[in-house]
């Protein structure tokens, strides 16, 4: 039981604190796998003269199939797991397509030059303006403008108002 305890923890370790996949992996795998199969073997406090070859190679084995029959389940279920409703509520799953990556749309923006924009927070030079109801990101060209005051779109830029 103590080998199988010092094995998860050396998994855990790997995991947690060391990155990449080494030796404390490879010995927390080992260690967890030789403290089951010995778990299964008759003895009494680690005194091991009177068991058989075979009883440890038959307690090995038991140990592989089951954690062969667990990898073969969570391949087979695992996919199908996340079709469940508590996986759907904790997983997210819609995509964003390529061509619709950090696309702006700036021709309904460039139909706001010339408009008249209200300044919702204070520019110096970057905050936000109403333009016909609607909030946008803005700078202006240079001059700093307080919160109330009006302003002129004079061009777009990316994703941004510039205003006079």
């Amino acid at each position: 039981i103590l080998l199988f305890v010092v094995g998860i923890m050396l998994i855990l370790v790997e995991i947690i604190i060391i990155p990449g996949f080494g030796v404390a992996g490879v010995t927390g795998i080992v260690f967890a796998v030789a403290g089951l199969t010995l778990s299964l073997v008759d003895n009494n406090f680690f005194d091991f003269t009177f068991t058989a070859p075979l009883d440890i190679m038959y307690s090995l084995l038991r140990v592989f199939l089951v954690l062969g029959l667990g990898l073969a389940l969570a391949v087979i279920f695992g996919g199908s797991l996340f079709n469940t409703r508590f996986a759907q509520k904790i997983v997210l799953t819609d995509t964003q397509e390529n061509v619709q990556a950090y696309v702006t749309d700036t021709r309904s923006l460039n139909a706001l030059v010339g408009k008249t924009a209200f300044a919702q927070t204070v520019l110096r030079p970057s905050g936000v303006v109403t333009v016909n109801g609607e909030t946008y990101d803005a700078i202006t060209d240079g001059a700093f403008l307080n919160k109330g005051q009006t302003a002129t779109v004079i061009e777009v830029r990316g994703n941004y108002l510039v205003v006079r």
